[in-house]
Parts: structure tokens; C-alpha cells; sequence
């Protein structure tokens, strides 16, 4: 009896089959790489401020709490118990981005660390489908197909960091070598569970991967099924005792009707597919259209996606104008078509089956592509308007929200001029402070957080002089309490040599600055004139008014 050695992972492999996957990985990552570099480029520094939450955070913790050990307790507990839906302490968004910019001050060192998560979810995806790294050019392909994916790829805030627990999950699940090794399996779901503390809420469903993978995969030994679904309830325990704002919102939501249900399809369905909101709606039918060659883990992957689904339809519903289905939101829906993807692509290599299925599949992608690309280079030619009215808007293509993430450009043009004088060596005294408006909890802008992670915490301590209440929004700065403006402003005083060196910035009084900032808006500005002459160098209309403090002349009061 003859036989035919296996020389390759797939049936009709020739010897000049590997430079195909080649020109693929080759295409597909010319055209991810592209579409990422124009999104960095075009938005240049005009990032929401929300994306600095996190590592301004992080670098405050590690710079004010001591040893390396008593800051990670800190953040772990902190984790648990801080309300807000965002990691503002996680050792992801916070800890690592943090301990970078403490060692190289720099802006973007959260853009790093979120996409290096989104690289690792990707590796982890290959390894759950067990798509050969060949073949892995198809998860790119998918990937550029959703411009909503790529462009929450290169944010500084941790949305996307919702994939690493889901992906980690899908590898424990669905890798057959790790059904014959159970420690390995606990450790792994413990890591997962961790994890879900240190990402975006969506990532807080990963315990449905294991109670689904539970019930509906085949060929898992009892032992396995059993550490999945301690691991699920314990991860469950932990969202529903522990949980956020959003996770309240759910629970105390009513299950809606079977009208109100279909209002939310229909809705979610319109920002989709009618006037595409959520992301381009390609990479959607893609993964439906891998159904057509059902399997058992196909099945698994689908009701994950469609779980997704579901939670969408639960937000247009909370909302009847639809105001909580935000392409943030959708990315979850993305994540599983991506799994859906690479599994249906890897049976089909690996069989040499359903030709006509992959070509439709390529097909779509492909024209996911098109579209995305089109549709950066529409966004590119659009430049968001300078007009003092109308100065605000989206930098990033599909990361639109009717509150927040939006960016000020005369805002961050004022956080990119205060940097430059703290560079050329001035001080700055800044008569503003975390309850100005433009620091507001949903829209935040993060002027001083900008600051502080460009020029370090030690650096910001030396030329920074801000006062305030409060020190903490989400994030935590070293402001000043206004108990210690006096003694500051008298060392001015005795060392008028220091002034030379110093600017200051008063911000103009805005009718939904938070009450304790208006009183300490004026005292600040009261102490000021009681000691110094003040010499504004800026038009008295301007938003932020630039001054100068000289000696009061002798017989000018006191």
C-alpha cells in the first residue's frame, strides 16, 4: 500500500505554494500598516484626553507610593474597588504605560502598550483556532476590514484591551493540548479572571466563553469542564459583586419586551448596515457567511458573537434615541468575527474544501478593505475646522460618541504651548485646575495630564505651580492644596529674580465651572494682585489669558 508524505499542513500544497502566503502577509500588512500610520499621523497630538486617563494615573501611583510592592497592592485593590467603568487603575492601563513614562517621558507610551495588547490578542486568536502562522495573514486581512478595530488599535485609553481576556479564554477552551494539562488550564483562568479587572468592562464577559464552551464544545474531559465553570462563576461573582456604573445599569435594567426588542435590532441594525456608525458592516457578513460550512466550534463562536449582539440591542434599547451604541461598544462583535474568520479559514486550508465559501470570503474582505480605505482618506481630507465656535470634533475615524471623546484643538494647541515653555526652561503658575469645565468627567481634556506625562512627575512638581481642592478627577495629579498659595506666592515675593522666569495662565470663567473652582479661581487671582502687578500679554477675550507678575511698586499697597 502506497503512501503520500506529508509534506505540507494542507492538501494541494506544491513546492511553490509558500510564496503565496508571503505576497499575503506581505499585502495585508502594507495595507494595516498604512492605514495605522495615517490614522497616528493625521491626529498627530490631537488625541482625546480620555487617553491619558490611565497612564497619568499610573505614573502619579508610582511616583507617590513608594516600593514597587506597595504600588502594585495599591493598584490591585484600587481595581476591585473603584467605581468607574474605565481602568484608571489596572496594571495594563496604568502600571506598565506608567512605569514607562517614568523612565522616558512621552506621550504615546499608553498608544504602545494598547496596541501590543491587540498584537497579543491576535497571537492568542491563532493559537485558540490553531490557524497556521502561514495562513495568519487572514486575521490582518480581517483586521484592516473594520476601521473601527484599527482605529481603537492606536488609542491611548484601553478599549481594545477588552480582547486579551477573551482571547486568552478562547485558547483555553478551544487548544486541544491544554485539555491534557489542568494545572496549566487553572493558572491560565485565573490569569483571565485577573485580567477582566484591568480592561475595558466588555472584557468582563469572558466568563461566557467558559460557560459556553462548557456546554457546547465536544471531546472535553469532565475535569476541564469543571475548572471551566468555576473559573466562569467565579469570574461572574466578581463582575456582579464588584461591578461598575455600566454593569449597574444591567442589572437593574428590565428585561425589555418582545417589541422593544425588535426596536433595538432594528436600531443597532440601522447604525450597522443603513448609515454605518458602528463600523463598516463587511467584516460582519464575512463572519455570518463562514456559517455556511457550520462546525461545532463555528456554532460556539457565533453564539459569542451573537451574546455581543445582544448586549448592543440591550444599550439601544436603554437609550430610546440610541445614544449608548458607540462603535467602542461594537468592538467586542468585531473580536468574534475576526475568531469566526481565522477558525472557518483553517478547516478550509487545512481540508482544501468549500473554494467557492473562501472566495466569497476573500471577496468580502477585500471590499472591507476598500471601504475603510476610502472612507480614511475622506476622513484625512476633512480636517476638523479651526473656528473658535466649532473647534472640537473626532480625530480618529469610527470613534464617534455623542458625549465624549472628542478634542478642543485650541485646548491641546495650549497644552502644546505650555510644554514648550517648561522645555525652554520657564516656569508656569496656572490659575486652572481639575474642576475647570474643560476637565469635566465625560469629556475631560486633559490639559495638565497632557503636561505631566511629557515632562515627568519630578519635572512637573519643579516648574508646574497648580492649586486646587481637589487633586484627584479619575486621575490623580501632584496640585497643590490651596492652603500652601500663600507661603508659595510669599517665597515669590523674596525672590523676585524668580519671576522672570515664571508665566502664568488664568482660564476664562465658564458658566458650568464646578462651584469650588469659580471661588478658587478668585482667590488665586486676588492673592496675586495683592502682592505682584500683573501684566497680561494676552487680548482680555481670550480663553486662556497669559501673564506676567512683576514687584508692586513701593507705596502700591499691600
Amino acid at each position: 500500500m502506497g503512501t503520500t508524505p506529508r509534506t505540507s499542513e494542507h492538501a494541494g500544497d506544491t513546492p511553490s505554494a509558500p510564496r503565496w502566503p508571503l505576497l499575503a502577509w506581505a499585502l495585508t500588512g502594507l495595507v494595516v500598516a498604512a492605514s495605522l500610520i495615517v490614522r497616528v499621523v493625521n491626529r498627530g497630538p490631537y488625541y482625546p484626553g480620555f487617553d491619558l486617563s490611565g497612564v497619568a494615573n499610573g505614573l502619579y501611583v508610582i511616583s507617590t507610593r513608594g516600593s514597587f510592592t506597595d504600588t502594585l497592592v495599591y493598584v490591585l485593590r484600587q481595581s476591585r474597588e473603584y467605581g468607574a467603568p474605565f481602568p484608571h487603575y489596572s496594571v495594563l492601563a496604568a502600571l506598565v504605560p506608567g512605569y514607562l513614562t517614568a523612565l522616558w517621558p512621552w506621550e504615546y507610551w499608553a498608544d504602545v502598550v494598547t496596541f501590543a495588547g491587540v498584537v497579543i490578542s491576535g497571537v492568542l486568536l491563532l493559537r485558540a483556532t490553531q490557524l497556521p502562522l502561514r495562513h495568519g495573514w487572514v486575521l490582518l486581512l480581517a483586521w484592516a476590514a473594520s476601521p473601527a478595530m484599527l482605529s481603537f488599535s492606536v488609542t491611548g485609553f484601553a478599549w481594545a484591551s477588552a480582547f486579551l481576556p477573551l482571547a486568552l479564554a478562547l485558547w483555553i477552551t478551544l487548544d486541544p493540548r491544554l485539555r491534557r494539562r489542568p494545572l496549566v488550564t487553572i493558572v491560565l483562568c485565573l490569569l483571565t479572571n485577573e485580567l477582566t479587572w484591568h480592561v475595558y468592562e466588555f472584557g468582563k464577559s469572558a466568563f461566557l466563553v467558559f460557560t459556553l464552551a462548557a456546554l457546547m464544545l465536544r471531546d472535553v474531559p469532565p475535569t476541564h469542564r469543571a475548572i471551566w465553570l468555576v473559573a466562569a462563576a467565579l469570574q461572574a461573582w466578581g463582575v456582579f459583586t464588584g461591578g461598575s456604573h455600566h454593569v449597574g445599569s444591567f442589572e437593574l435594567m428590565a428585561f425589555p419586551d418582545l417589541a422593544t426588542i425588535a426596536r433595538g435590532l432594528r436600531l443597532v441594525g440601522e447604525r450597522l448596515f443603513v448609515t454605518p456608525y458602528l463600523d463598516v458592516p463587511v467584516l460582519l457578513v464575512a463572519a455570518l457567511a463562514t456559517c455556511f460550512a457550520p462546525t461545532r466550534i463555528r456554532i460556539f463562536l457565533l453564539t459569542l458573537l451573537l451574546s455581543q449582539v445582544g448586549l448592543l440591542v440591550l444599550l439601544a434599547v436603554f437609550t430610546p434615541d440610541g445614544s449608548h451604541l458607540r462603535p467602542r461598544r461594537y468592538l467586542t462583535v468585531d473580536f468574534y468575527a475576526i475568531a469566526l474568520v481565522a477558525s472557518f479559514w483553517r478547516d478550509a486550508v487545512t481540508a482544501g474544501t468549500n473554494a467557492g465559501l473562501r472566495a466569497l470570503l476573500l471577496a468580502l474582505l477585500a471590499a472591507g478593505n476598500v471601504w475603510q480605505v476610502t472612507d480614511l482618506v475622506r476622513f484625512v481630507r476633512a480636517p476638523i475646522p479651526r473656528d473658535p465656535n466649532i473647534n472640537f470634533g473626532f480625530t480618529l475615524p469610527y470613534t464617534h460618541s455623542p458625549s465624549d471623546y472628542l478634542v478642543r484643538l485650541s485646548d491641546v494647541d495650549w497644552a502644546l504651548e505650555l510644554y514648550d515653555r517648561v522645555e525652554r526652561g520657564e516656569r508656569l503658575l496656572l490659575v486652572y485646575n481639575l474642576s475647570a469645565h474643560d476637565e469635566n468627567v465625560t469629556n475631560p481634556e486633559a490639559i495638565l495630564e497632557r503636561l505631566y506625562v511629557r515632562v515627568g512627575h519630578q519635572r512637573f512638581v519643579d516648574s508646574v505651580l497648580v492649586f486646587g481642592s481637589k487633586p484627584c478627577r479619575h486621575t490623580c495629579l501632584p496640585i497643590r492644596p490651596m492652603d500652601q498659595l500663600g507661603p508659595a506666592l510669599d517665597a515669590l515675593q523674596v525672590n523676585p529674580e524668580r519671576l522672570g522666569s515664571l508665566t502664568g495662565y488664568v482660564v476664562e470663567q465658564h458658566e458650568f465651572d464646578a462651584p469650588e473652582f469659580a471661588v478658587e479661581r478668585s482667590q488665586i487671582m486676588a492673592e496675586l494682585a495683592r502682592r505682584f502687578t500683573l501684566v497680561m500679554e494676552s487680548p482680555p477675550d481670550a480663553k486662556f489669558v497669559r501673564f506676567r507678575l512683576t514687584p508692586r511698586q513701593a507705596g502700591g499697597g499691600s
